[in-house]
């Protein structure tokens, strides 16, 4: 794995590339001393006119705000081809495109002020939009902010960014693969919609680290994936360490998945599906180190119907509050859910945390293995809860009981898997192991 610091010189080392001659047969611009903006500006007309890709031969090419036309392909030598931002403000724009590609290009932001919203790459409108084993870094706002736009966004890296590293609003079906993303001020890849509404974005294989909340707030930002309102979006396959916050964080998006990710050394919850979602899937990942582990809950707020399955936790801390009672949990559900076949190690308060007081709904809890915990299943003894099944699951090693029924944080029951008294009429207890 790059370490920090290799990670932060990819930008710097591509502006630093010599600038060597007609290394590209047909080249349209050589690179040379000075602002060359006007220079590229006629290349590029002059090649999208003739129907054609624009290339730059290897080196640097110090250019000011470009806004590239319908149909423009740029073109450079990866690792060797860096356009250097000479102007604050977008570096490179498009608008209401059909197509437009970038490849093979390094663009350097030199932390120019960008204002809000700013971006170095910053498109809106165009329907296939392609960036392609590209870098882009040393951005004073957003690296790459697309809206309203489709196409792909695939092996580049994104590094040494104030703000986010991709952000994609009111996308269409736009695919984040094989990237990555390091030392973003605020987040990783973000999918945001102005309203609710499909989406169909797709964020896989992608490599994410060290993602601050240098905004503040409580998860809002400093997130790896954060995904807001935006429905039918695929996670899948993504290595994120490091996050101030969530390494995936969906807010009020349904029919999520959420699968075969490895989430290590979260600030607070590594998974978070909440608030008004109705269907997610959260399969097979790990998570190794962070507060609480896997939550889907907020059903106060309409957040219901998941499977949570086939995940391993482990390594969970408490958190830094100023209530000592907050719990740290394994995984947290509450409505409309299957919890079937994860293995939780080492959560410090609860294995499994079933229900919040009165949200409790249609739960089932099978078939999980829950080791070196304070309480295997904390579930809602309120008695407005609805049916819940915990059933065939295996607990070691529990400081506090396996099963306990609580009102909010507080217990209110013994150990239901060994406890002689009734057991609350909404909650169905079988066939449950627990030993030392």
């Amino acid at each position: 794995m790059p370490t920090r610091r290799t990670v932060l010189a990819i930008p710097f080392a591509l502006v630093a590339a010599p600038a060597a001659r007609a290394a590209v047969v047909g080249a349209d611009l050589l690179p040379g001393s000075g602002d060359r903006t006007e220079e590229f500006k006629a290349g590029l007309a002059k090649a999208v006119a003739e129907k054609r890709p624009f290339v730059l031969a290897p080196g640097t090419y110090r250019v000011g705000q470009v806004e590239l036309p319908d149909g423009a392909q740029i073109h450079g030598t990866p690792g060797l081809t860096t356009l250097v931002a000479t102007n604050d403000g977008n570096f490179v724009t498009a608008r209401k495109a059909r197509r437009i590609v970038l490849s093979g290009l390094a663009f350097d932001g030199q932390n120019r002020e960008l204002g809000p919203w700013g971006a170095i790459v910053a498109c809106a409108d165009v329907a296939e939009f392609r960036l392609l084993d590209c870098v882009v870094g040393r951005g004073a706002g957003i690296g790459v902010f697309l809206e309203r736009c489709g196409g792909r966004i695939e092996r580049c890296a994104i590094a040494a960014i104030r703000s986010y590293g991709v952000l994609s609003r009111d996308g269409r079906a736009l695919v984040v693969a094989d990237n990555s993303v390091a030392d973003c001020g605020d987040g990783g890849i973000l999918v945001h919609r102005s309203t609710p509404g499909e989406d169909g974005s797709v964020i896989r294989d992608n490599r994410i680290e060290r993602i601050r909340a240098d905004s503040g707030g409580s998860g809002q930002v400093g997130n790896g994936v954060n995904v807001h309102r935006a429905h039918s979006v695929a996670i899948l396959d993504n290595r994120i360490t490091d996050c101030a916050f969530s390494g995936i964080r969906v807010n009020g998006g349904s029919n999520a998945r959420i699968v075969a990710n490895e989430v290590l050394r979260s600030g607070e919850t590594a998974l978070y599906v909440e608030f008004d979602f109705q269907g997610a899937v959260v399969a097979n990942n790990i998570v190794d180190g962070a507060v609480n582990g896997i939550s889907v809950v907020n059903f106060q707020d309409g957040g219901r119907l998941a499977t949570i399955s086939g995940n391993v936790v482990r390594n969970l801390r408490p958190a830094n509050s100023t209530e000592p009672d907050t719990p740290a949990f394994g995984i947290a559900v509450e409505a409309d859910a299957a919890v079937t076949g994860n293995v939780i190690e080492g959560a410090p308060h609860f294995g499994l945390m079933v229900g919040w007081g009165e949200f409790l709904r249609n739960v089932t809890i099978t078939g999980n293995v829950v080791r070196d915990a304070g309480i295997g299943v904390a579930v809602s003894a309120d008695e407005r809860s609805g049916a819940t099944v915990i059933s065939a699951n295996v607990f070691q090693a529990m400081k506090k009981g396996a099963i306990v029924g609580h009102r909010w944080r507080k217990p209110s029951t013994g150990d239901l898997i060994r406890s002689s008294e009734s057991v609350p009429h909404h909650l169905k207890i079988d066939g449950n192991s627990a030993t030392p």
